[in-house]
């Protein structure tokens, strides 16, 4: 009796040391894998863009709060564990690092958001880029961006009379907006004025996972710059919350 009770122990015994051994690898081998996807996303992010961007924390760029959403993940989500590929709860001013690592975004509630920044210096734009993790280093790409717009904030009269006088030059997504641009604009009831410069969607079956999209160049050709954008985020790829890397703003200076 004695000894079926001590083997049945060791068997017990010897179950739960497989089983903490096989957390405990799983756990490493987790740490090295996103040690060499930080990596590999590192080189391939810093070499891949040429453009000089003018959204980058390290060259003074950041975030304005008064035209940023709030960010907060709900319990029921974390609950659910809706970013299951680990994904921790940063700032705004995540999308402005030039590192991009696994699960380091900007993650909000819903699939709609904007985000203010106060860019580096003041430019003509001319491109912007959206970075995310590739596919392949996700179990969640669902919580990526899909359409978005990109606002500009119009300073000094001289500025806003130049862009009325622009309306026969619509920009390209005039003819193209429809319901997948809906915007909320609620910030542009601030008493600020914005002009919109690019709709575009991010495509999570692309071969790259920074992807690069025109603006409208009828500020550019007549001389309207832009210190200060707001990224509105319309949609998302499905989940119920969005998660943001990184935004690059590219320009010619002034």
């Amino acid at each position: 009796m004695f000894a079926t009770s001590d083997y049945r122990t060791t068997k017990v015994a010897t179950g739960i040391a497989l089983v903490a051994c096989a957390a405990i690898f799983c756990w490493c081998y987790q740490r090295v894998e996103n040690r060499i996807v930080s990596r590999v996303l590192d080189r391939v992010s810093k070499g891949y863009i040429l453009r000089r961007d003018f959204a980058l924390a390290a060259t003074g760029a950041r975030i304005l709060p008064a035209l940023t959403s709030t960010s907060q993940i709900g319990v029921f989500m974390t609950l659910l564990g809706l970013f299951r590929s680990n994904t921790s709860r940063q700032p705004p001013e995540a999308i402005l690092m030039d590192s991009v690592h696994p699960g380091d975004c900007w993650s909000f509630s819903g699939n709609s958001a904007h985000v203010g920044i106060v860019l580096a210096e003041p430019i003509f734009i001319t491109h912007v880029s959206i970075d995310h993790i590739p596919k392949l280093f996700t179990s969640n790409i669902g919580t990526a961006p899909r359409n978005m717009i990109l606002w500009g904030l119009v300073e000094g009269q001289r500025d806003a009379d130049t862009l009325r006088d622009l309306s026969a030059d619509a920009p390209p997504l005039a003819s193209g907006w429809n319901s997948k641009f809906n915007s909320s604009a609620s910030y542009l009831r601030s008493g600020r004025r914005f002009v919109a410069v690019s709709a575009f969607t991010y495509d999570v079956e692309a071969s790259f996972h920074i992807q690069t999209f025109d603006v409208w160049d009828g500020p550019r050709k007549h001389g309207v710059e832009f210190g200060v954008v707001v990224l509105e985020v319309v949609s998302n790829w499905g989940e119920v919350a969005t998660c943001l890397y990184r935004v690059r703003i590219h320009g010619e200076r002034v």
